[in-house]
């Protein structure tokens, strides 16, 4: 594996997303943008959204990613699943123009009662099957993201069982370093079980017991592991940092903290 691409979720960056700050990232080293697709709500004229194509353009970062919409895919009420799906295909149709290629879903939202589960894991699948001709058409992927707590797919056996019938031709996973709460030790173990269908790591530390969006290396997770891990499959995606800044310095002092992470991160 080459040295793999360097991502950043911007909501956790830079969550106004002004034009400014857009353009200071692009001249750091980031190489690639994870957007929320509700970032470009208050932009009705498009300015941000051609900002964004035109670094882009410039061979500045480029926007790789979107992270689906707020609502709940998994919902037991159908109307509100209907509009889950009509949001995140609003998200499938904004990937395309942005040049993005993937978007990543949360499964569900939390939290799921145990007498529901059985029913929010059909519902979560029949939204995917209905959101993956649309992606499909568009040219994007799905990557359905490993969550913590009691949401749906917080497990590799749940996750394993729930993706095996999606077409894998445009549904793969996404594996969040910091969601496997008690059981990090198996996190090399998870993304070599998923290796086929892996399209995204979301990065990030933690504590062992609850997600954190910490900087790699100031938590638990075995980072060389990782590293060599994905090597070891061939990993071609990007790193994409999710780490949440719980002092809120400057943006370019965080940016600058991010690449001193990646540098030292892409070495191991």
């Amino acid at each position: 594996m080459s040295r793999p691409g360097f991502s950043v979720a911007v909501n956790k960056l830079s969550p106004s997303l002004e034009e400014a700050e857009l353009h200071l990232i692009a001249k750091s080293e980031i190489e690639m943008f994870e957007l929320q697709a509700r970032m470009l709500d208050d932009d009705p004229a498009g300015r941000k959204k051609a900002t964004l194509q035109q670094i882009a353009r410039d061979k500045g970062p480029r926007v790789n990613s979107l992270h689906a919409g707020d609502r709940d895919i998994s919902t037991l009420d159908e109307s509100a699943r209907h509009l889950a799906v009509e949001e995140t295909i609003e998200g499938i149709e904004l990937a395309h123009k942005l040049g993005a290629g993937l978007i990543v879903i949360h499964p569900s939202d939390e939290p799921v009662k145990p007498e529901d589960r059985p029913h929010r894991l059909e519902q979560s699948a029949r939204s995917l099957l209905e959101l993956a001709a649309s992606a499909r058409r568009r040219g994007v992927k799905l990557a359905v993201e490993m969550l913590p707590r009691t949401c749906l797919c917080n497990t590799a056996d749940e996750l394993e069982r729930f993706v095996k019938p999606l077409p894998r031709d445009v549904i793969g996973v996404c594996i969040d370093t910091n969601h496997l709460m008690a059981n990090y030790r198996s996190l090399c173990d998870t993304i070599v079980r998923f290796k086929d269908r892996l399209l995204e790591i979301h990065c990030s530390d933690y504590d062992g017991i609850d997600e954190r969006h910490a900087l790699p290396g100031t938590g638990v997770v075995d980072w060389s592991g990782v590293m060599q891990t994905l090597r070891g499959i061939g990993f071609d995606g990007p790193l994409n940092y999710e780490v949440v800044f719980r002092t809120a310095p400057p943006l370019d002092e965080r940016i600058k903290t991010l690449e001193e992470n990646y540098r030292w991160l892409s070495s191991l």
